[in-house]
């Protein structure tokens, strides 16, 4: 490698050939990793429906002064 080549690495798009700014890279690997499932995800998520699940969020007119 010469000392005027950059080490980062460039992502291209295997569809249209574009090059794909590591900061895409980085926020759909995040995404990615945060689908992963588990056997404790999946059994904390049984224990919620269980219970009723997750919480309505208040109307804005309950949280109102009267």
């Amino acid at each position: 490698m010469k000392a005027t080549e950059s080490t980062t690495d460039k992502f291209v798009c295997p569809h249209c050939g574009e090059e794909i700014k590591p900061a895409k890279v980085k926020q759909w690997a995040a995404a990615q990793m945060g689908k992963s499932k588990s056997k404790k995800k999946a059994t904390a998520s049984a224990e919620n429906g269980k219970k009723g699940g997750r919480p309505r969020k208040p109307t804005p007119d309950a949280n109102a002064e009267k």
